[in-house]
Protein backbone atom coordinates (compact mmCIF):
# COMPACT_ATOMS: atom_id res chain seq x y z
CA UNK A 1 0.00 0.00 0.00
CA UNK A 2 2.91 2.33 0.80
CA UNK A 3 4.49 1.69 -2.60
CA UNK A 4 1.17 2.44 -4.28
CA UNK A 5 0.70 5.73 -2.40
CA UNK A 6 4.25 6.84 -3.15
CA UNK A 7 3.84 6.07 -6.84
CA UNK A 8 0.52 7.92 -6.89
CA UNK A 9 2.02 10.98 -5.18
CA UNK A 10 5.01 10.98 -7.53
CA UNK A 11 2.82 10.69 -10.63
CA UNK A 12 0.55 13.52 -9.46
CA UNK A 13 3.56 15.80 -8.89
CA UNK A 14 4.94 14.98 -12.35
CA UNK A 15 1.63 15.75 -14.04
CA UNK A 16 1.04 18.99 -12.16
CA UNK A 17 4.53 20.25 -13.09
CA UNK A 18 4.28 19.27 -16.76
CA UNK A 19 3.37 22.46 -18.60
CA UNK A 20 3.06 20.75 -22.00
CA UNK A 21 0.57 18.27 -20.56
CA UNK A 22 -1.72 21.05 -19.33
CA UNK A 23 -1.41 23.12 -22.49
CA UNK A 24 -2.30 20.19 -24.77
CA UNK A 25 -4.98 18.48 -22.68
CA UNK A 26 -6.72 21.52 -21.17
CA UNK A 27 -5.49 24.61 -23.00
CA UNK A 28 -6.75 23.55 -26.44
CA UNK A 29 -10.31 22.70 -25.24
CA UNK A 30 -10.53 25.95 -23.23
CA UNK A 31 -9.42 28.04 -26.21
CA UNK A 32 -11.86 26.19 -28.50
CA UNK A 33 -14.80 26.78 -26.14
CA UNK A 34 -14.00 30.49 -25.83
CA UNK A 35 -13.33 31.00 -29.54
CA UNK A 36 -16.26 29.01 -30.92
CA UNK A 37 -18.56 30.13 -28.12
CA UNK A 38 -18.04 33.80 -28.91
CA UNK A 39 -17.76 33.47 -32.68
CA UNK A 40 -20.71 31.14 -33.29
CA UNK A 41 -23.39 32.07 -30.80
CA UNK A 42 -26.12 31.50 -33.41
CA UNK A 43 -25.96 29.27 -36.48
CA UNK A 44 -26.39 31.03 -39.82
CA UNK A 45 -27.92 28.12 -41.74
CA UNK A 46 -31.46 26.88 -41.31
CA UNK A 47 -31.48 23.18 -40.43
CA UNK A 48 -34.73 21.77 -41.81
CA UNK A 49 -36.04 18.22 -42.22
CA UNK A 50 -38.53 16.97 -44.79
CA UNK A 51 -40.73 13.92 -44.20
CA UNK A 52 -42.22 12.64 -47.45
CA UNK A 53 -45.05 10.26 -46.55
CA UNK A 54 -46.66 10.50 -50.00
CA UNK A 55 -43.72 9.32 -52.13
CA UNK A 56 -45.13 10.61 -55.42
CA UNK A 57 -43.79 12.77 -58.20
CA UNK A 58 -45.67 15.79 -56.79
CA UNK A 59 -44.30 15.33 -53.28
CA UNK A 60 -40.78 14.81 -54.64
CA UNK A 61 -41.10 18.06 -56.56
CA UNK A 62 -41.87 19.87 -53.29
CA UNK A 63 -38.93 18.15 -51.57
CA UNK A 64 -36.59 19.33 -54.32
CA UNK A 65 -37.97 22.86 -53.99
CA UNK A 66 -37.10 22.84 -50.28
CA UNK A 67 -33.59 21.55 -51.01
CA UNK A 68 -33.06 24.28 -53.58
CA UNK A 69 -33.81 27.08 -51.11
CA UNK A 70 -30.60 29.02 -50.29
CA UNK A 71 -29.11 28.98 -46.76
CA UNK A 72 -31.16 25.92 -45.85
CA UNK A 73 -29.55 22.62 -44.82
CA UNK A 74 -32.12 19.92 -45.58
CA UNK A 75 -32.25 16.34 -44.33
CA UNK A 76 -34.89 13.66 -44.79
CA UNK A 77 -36.21 11.00 -42.45
CA UNK A 78 -39.21 9.48 -40.72
CA UNK A 79 -41.81 11.59 -38.90
CA UNK A 80 -41.16 10.33 -35.38
CA UNK A 81 -37.38 10.58 -35.48
CA UNK A 82 -37.34 14.00 -37.15
CA UNK A 83 -39.87 15.49 -34.73
CA UNK A 84 -37.79 14.13 -31.87
CA UNK A 85 -34.72 15.80 -33.35
CA UNK A 86 -36.69 19.06 -33.61
CA UNK A 87 -37.65 18.86 -29.94
CA UNK A 88 -34.00 18.41 -29.04
CA UNK A 89 -33.19 21.72 -30.72
CA UNK A 90 -31.17 20.27 -33.60
CA UNK A 91 -33.61 21.39 -36.31
CA UNK A 92 -35.36 24.67 -36.98
CA UNK A 93 -38.40 23.12 -38.60
CA UNK A 94 -39.81 19.87 -40.00
CA UNK A 95 -41.98 19.86 -43.13
CA UNK A 96 -44.28 16.83 -43.32
CA UNK A 97 -45.89 15.95 -46.66
CA UNK A 98 -48.75 13.60 -45.68
CA UNK A 99 -49.90 10.55 -47.58
CA UNK A 100 -52.47 11.41 -50.28
CA UNK A 101 -50.85 14.78 -50.99
CA UNK A 102 -50.81 14.35 -54.80
CA UNK A 103 -54.44 13.25 -54.93
CA UNK A 104 -55.57 16.17 -52.79
CA UNK A 105 -54.03 18.71 -55.16
CA UNK A 106 -56.81 18.07 -57.67
CA UNK A 107 -59.51 17.77 -55.02
CA UNK A 108 -60.30 19.99 -52.07
CA UNK A 109 -56.71 21.18 -51.83
CA UNK A 110 -53.60 19.72 -50.23
CA UNK A 111 -52.17 20.57 -46.84
CA UNK A 112 -48.68 20.13 -45.46
CA UNK A 113 -47.56 20.24 -41.84
CA UNK A 114 -44.81 22.56 -40.70
CA UNK A 115 -43.57 21.79 -37.21
CA UNK A 116 -41.40 24.71 -36.18
CA UNK A 117 -39.16 25.49 -33.21
CA UNK A 118 -40.82 28.36 -31.33
CA UNK A 119 -38.24 28.60 -28.52
CA UNK A 120 -36.32 31.17 -30.56
CA UNK A 121 -38.29 33.99 -32.25
CA UNK A 122 -35.58 34.32 -34.89
CA UNK A 123 -35.83 30.65 -35.85
CA UNK A 124 -39.61 30.74 -35.73
CA UNK A 125 -39.92 33.70 -38.09
CA UNK A 126 -37.06 32.73 -40.41
CA UNK A 127 -37.97 29.07 -40.86
CA UNK A 128 -41.70 29.75 -41.16
CA UNK A 129 -41.14 32.48 -43.73
CA UNK A 130 -38.71 30.39 -45.76
CA UNK A 131 -40.98 27.34 -45.91
CA UNK A 132 -43.98 29.53 -46.73
CA UNK A 133 -42.02 30.97 -49.65
CA UNK A 134 -41.13 27.48 -50.86
CA UNK A 135 -44.73 26.26 -50.64
CA UNK A 136 -46.01 29.41 -52.36
CA UNK A 137 -43.52 28.89 -55.17
CA UNK A 138 -44.62 25.29 -55.49
CA UNK A 139 -48.27 26.38 -55.61
CA UNK A 140 -47.47 28.85 -58.40
CA UNK A 141 -46.14 25.96 -60.49
CA UNK A 142 -49.43 24.01 -60.28
CA UNK A 143 -51.90 23.80 -63.12
CA UNK A 144 -55.15 25.75 -63.13
CA UNK A 145 -57.07 22.64 -62.11
CA UNK A 146 -55.01 22.22 -58.94
CA UNK A 147 -55.51 24.27 -55.79
CA UNK A 148 -52.73 26.01 -53.83
CA UNK A 149 -51.12 24.12 -50.96
CA UNK A 150 -52.01 25.26 -47.45
CA UNK A 151 -49.57 25.13 -44.52
CA UNK A 152 -50.77 23.73 -41.23
CA UNK A 153 -48.23 25.25 -38.82
CA UNK A 154 -47.62 23.46 -35.52
CA UNK A 155 -45.19 25.19 -33.13
CA UNK A 156 -42.99 22.97 -31.00
CA UNK A 157 -41.37 24.07 -27.75
CA UNK A 158 -37.88 22.87 -28.57
CA UNK A 159 -34.76 23.46 -26.58
CA UNK A 160 -32.59 26.09 -28.21
CA UNK A 161 -29.17 24.49 -28.67
CA UNK A 162 -26.45 27.02 -29.39
CA UNK A 163 -23.15 26.13 -30.98
CA UNK A 164 -21.40 26.29 -27.62
CA UNK A 165 -23.97 23.87 -26.14
CA UNK A 166 -23.08 21.28 -28.77
CA UNK A 167 -19.37 22.11 -28.58
CA UNK A 168 -18.95 21.61 -24.81
CA UNK A 169 -19.42 17.80 -24.71
CA UNK A 170 -16.97 17.42 -27.58
CA UNK A 171 -14.40 19.54 -25.76
CA UNK A 172 -14.84 17.46 -22.61
CA UNK A 173 -14.27 14.33 -24.67
CA UNK A 174 -11.25 15.87 -26.38
CA UNK A 175 -9.74 16.91 -23.04
CA UNK A 176 -10.16 13.35 -21.74
CA UNK A 177 -8.50 11.99 -24.87
CA UNK A 178 -5.48 14.30 -24.78
CA UNK A 179 -5.02 13.97 -21.02
CA UNK A 180 -4.86 10.18 -21.02
CA UNK A 181 -3.74 8.80 -24.35
CA UNK A 182 -0.16 9.97 -23.81
CA UNK A 183 0.19 7.97 -20.59
CA UNK A 184 1.94 5.20 -22.49
CA UNK A 185 4.56 7.69 -23.73
CA UNK A 186 5.57 8.33 -20.11
CA UNK A 187 6.10 4.62 -19.55
CA UNK A 188 8.45 4.47 -22.53
CA UNK A 189 10.28 7.58 -21.30
CA UNK A 190 10.78 5.96 -17.89
CA UNK A 191 11.99 2.80 -19.64
CA UNK A 192 14.48 4.77 -21.75
CA UNK A 193 15.78 6.62 -18.69
CA UNK A 194 16.20 3.38 -16.76
CA UNK A 195 13.58 4.29 -14.18
CA UNK A 196 11.48 1.20 -14.91
CA UNK A 197 14.56 -1.01 -14.70
CA UNK A 198 15.32 0.28 -11.23
CA UNK A 199 11.68 -0.10 -10.19
CA UNK A 200 11.69 -3.64 -11.60
CA UNK A 201 14.20 -4.85 -8.99
CA UNK A 202 11.97 -3.60 -6.15
CA UNK A 203 8.91 -5.41 -4.77
CA UNK A 204 6.77 -3.05 -6.87
CA UNK A 205 4.51 -5.04 -9.20
CA UNK A 206 3.55 -3.82 -12.69
CA UNK A 207 -0.12 -3.75 -11.69
CA UNK A 208 0.69 -1.37 -8.81
CA UNK A 209 2.63 0.96 -11.10
CA UNK A 210 -0.11 1.01 -13.75
CA UNK A 211 -2.88 1.45 -11.16
CA UNK A 212 -1.10 4.38 -9.49
CA UNK A 213 -0.47 6.07 -12.81
CA UNK A 214 -4.02 5.41 -14.03
CA UNK A 215 -5.59 6.88 -10.89
CA UNK A 216 -3.35 9.93 -11.11
CA UNK A 217 -4.42 10.55 -14.70
CA UNK A 218 -8.05 9.95 -13.76
CA UNK A 219 -7.90 12.52 -10.96
CA UNK A 220 -6.31 15.09 -13.24
CA UNK A 221 -8.89 14.42 -15.96
CA UNK A 222 -11.71 14.81 -13.45
CA UNK A 223 -10.34 18.20 -12.43
CA UNK A 224 -10.14 19.25 -16.07
CA UNK A 225 -13.71 18.13 -16.77
CA UNK A 226 -14.94 20.15 -13.78
CA UNK A 227 -13.01 23.20 -15.04
CA UNK A 228 -14.54 22.92 -18.53
CA UNK A 229 -18.09 22.44 -17.24
CA UNK A 230 -17.69 25.30 -14.75
CA UNK A 231 -16.22 27.61 -17.38
CA UNK A 232 -19.03 26.91 -19.84
CA UNK A 233 -21.65 27.40 -17.12
CA UNK A 234 -20.12 30.63 -15.84
CA UNK A 235 -19.45 32.35 -19.18
CA UNK A 236 -22.07 30.90 -21.55
CA UNK A 237 -24.70 29.57 -19.14
CA UNK A 238 -24.43 26.02 -20.53
CA UNK A 239 -26.43 23.62 -18.39
CA UNK A 240 -26.11 19.87 -17.93
CA UNK A 241 -29.59 18.56 -18.68
CA UNK A 242 -28.96 15.01 -17.46
CA UNK A 243 -27.61 13.29 -14.36
CA UNK A 244 -24.24 14.39 -13.02
CA UNK A 245 -23.70 10.87 -11.69
CA UNK A 246 -24.21 9.38 -15.15
CA UNK A 247 -21.98 12.11 -16.58
CA UNK A 248 -19.25 11.13 -14.10
CA UNK A 249 -19.59 7.44 -14.98
CA UNK A 250 -19.36 8.26 -18.68
CA UNK A 251 -16.28 10.40 -18.13
CA UNK A 252 -14.62 7.60 -16.13
CA UNK A 253 -15.41 5.08 -18.87
CA UNK A 254 -13.87 7.45 -21.41
CA UNK A 255 -10.80 7.98 -19.24
CA UNK A 256 -10.32 4.22 -18.91
CA UNK A 257 -10.69 3.68 -22.66
CA UNK A 258 -8.20 6.42 -23.53
CA UNK A 259 -5.73 5.26 -20.88
CA UNK A 260 -5.94 1.72 -22.22
CA UNK A 261 -5.34 2.95 -25.76
CA UNK A 262 -2.36 4.98 -24.56
CA UNK A 263 -0.85 2.03 -22.71
CA UNK A 264 -1.40 -0.15 -25.77
CA UNK A 265 0.59 2.31 -27.89
CA UNK A 266 3.30 2.46 -25.23
CA UNK A 267 3.50 -1.30 -24.89
CA UNK A 268 4.22 -2.05 -28.54
CA UNK A 269 6.65 0.79 -29.33
CA UNK A 270 10.21 1.04 -28.08
CA UNK A 271 10.96 4.77 -28.13
CA UNK A 272 9.11 7.75 -26.70
CA UNK A 273 9.53 9.62 -30.00
CA UNK A 274 7.83 6.83 -31.94
CA UNK A 275 5.05 6.50 -29.35
CA UNK A 276 4.45 10.25 -29.35
CA UNK A 277 4.25 10.26 -33.16
CA UNK A 278 1.77 7.37 -33.19
CA UNK A 279 -0.29 9.02 -30.43
CA UNK A 280 -0.47 12.21 -32.51
CA UNK A 281 -1.37 10.18 -35.58
CA UNK A 282 -4.25 8.64 -33.64
CA UNK A 283 -5.53 11.67 -31.69
CA UNK A 284 -5.77 14.33 -34.37
CA UNK A 285 -7.84 12.36 -36.91
CA UNK A 286 -9.95 10.97 -34.05
CA UNK A 287 -10.56 14.52 -32.81
CA UNK A 288 -12.40 15.37 -36.03
CA UNK A 289 -13.87 11.98 -36.97
CA UNK A 290 -15.04 11.47 -33.39
CA UNK A 291 -17.18 14.61 -33.54
CA UNK A 292 -15.35 16.79 -31.02
CA UNK A 293 -16.35 20.05 -32.68
CA UNK A 294 -19.66 19.00 -34.21
CA UNK A 295 -21.52 15.67 -34.37
CA UNK A 296 -20.62 13.73 -37.50
CA UNK A 297 -24.11 13.10 -38.88
CA UNK A 298 -23.59 12.07 -42.52
CA UNK A 299 -20.00 10.94 -43.10
CA UNK A 300 -18.89 9.50 -46.44
CA UNK A 301 -19.49 5.76 -46.74
CA UNK A 302 -15.78 4.90 -46.66
CA UNK A 303 -15.34 6.72 -43.31
CA UNK A 304 -18.30 5.14 -41.52
CA UNK A 305 -16.54 1.86 -40.55
CA UNK A 306 -13.62 3.88 -39.14
CA UNK A 307 -15.84 6.20 -37.12
CA UNK A 308 -17.79 3.26 -35.69
CA UNK A 309 -14.68 1.84 -33.98
CA UNK A 310 -13.33 5.09 -32.50
CA UNK A 311 -13.74 5.32 -28.71
CA UNK A 312 -13.97 9.11 -28.88
CA UNK A 313 -17.03 8.81 -31.16
CA UNK A 314 -18.92 6.91 -28.46
CA UNK A 315 -17.63 9.11 -25.65
CA UNK A 316 -18.77 12.30 -27.40
CA UNK A 317 -22.14 10.78 -28.32
CA UNK A 318 -22.78 9.76 -24.71
CA UNK A 319 -21.67 13.15 -23.36
CA UNK A 320 -23.96 15.03 -25.78
CA UNK A 321 -26.86 12.74 -24.91
CA UNK A 322 -26.43 13.54 -21.22
CA UNK A 323 -25.45 17.21 -21.39
CA UNK A 324 -27.62 18.42 -24.28
CA UNK A 325 -30.61 16.07 -24.20
CA UNK A 326 -30.84 14.94 -20.59
CA UNK A 327 -30.52 11.31 -21.65
CA UNK A 328 -30.48 8.54 -19.07
CA UNK A 329 -28.75 5.20 -18.79
CA UNK A 330 -31.14 3.67 -21.33
CA UNK A 331 -29.87 6.05 -24.02
CA UNK A 332 -26.14 5.89 -23.27
CA UNK A 333 -25.53 2.31 -22.15
CA UNK A 334 -24.53 1.09 -25.65
CA UNK A 335 -21.81 3.77 -25.81
CA UNK A 336 -20.74 3.00 -22.23
CA UNK A 337 -20.50 -0.69 -23.07
CA UNK A 338 -18.22 -0.01 -26.04
CA UNK A 339 -16.00 2.29 -23.96
CA UNK A 340 -15.68 -0.33 -21.23
CA UNK A 341 -14.90 -2.92 -23.89
CA UNK A 342 -12.14 -0.69 -25.25
CA UNK A 343 -10.72 -0.24 -21.74
CA UNK A 344 -10.75 -3.95 -20.86
CA UNK A 345 -9.38 -5.07 -24.22
CA UNK A 346 -6.52 -2.57 -24.36
CA UNK A 347 -5.50 -3.06 -20.72
CA UNK A 348 -5.40 -6.85 -21.17
CA UNK A 349 -3.28 -6.55 -24.31
CA UNK A 350 -0.97 -4.03 -22.62
CA UNK A 351 -0.48 -6.26 -19.55
CA UNK A 352 0.52 -9.21 -21.75
CA UNK A 353 3.39 -7.35 -23.37
CA UNK A 354 4.49 -5.09 -20.47
CA UNK A 355 8.22 -5.13 -19.79
CA UNK A 356 10.40 -3.28 -17.31
CA UNK A 357 13.23 -2.71 -19.80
Amino acid sequence: MRAFSEMLRTQMIILFRNTNFWVISLGLPVIAILAFGFLFRNPSEMRVSVVDEDQTAASQQLVEAVKAYPSMVVSQGERESELSTLEEGERWAVLVIPAGFAGQLAGQGARVEVHVDNSDPFRLGTASGALQAVVDGFSDSLTSSQKPVVIDQRPVAARDLRFVDVLLPGMVGMAIMFANIYAGVWLIFWREEGILRRLGVTPLRPATLIAAQAIAYSLISTIQVIILLGLARLIFDVEVEGSYLLLALTALAGIAAMLGLGYLIGSYLRTAIAANAVANLVTFPMMFLGGSFMPVESPPAFLQPIIKVLPLHYLNDALREIINRGGGLGEVWPSLGILVGWAVGTFVLSARVFRWQ
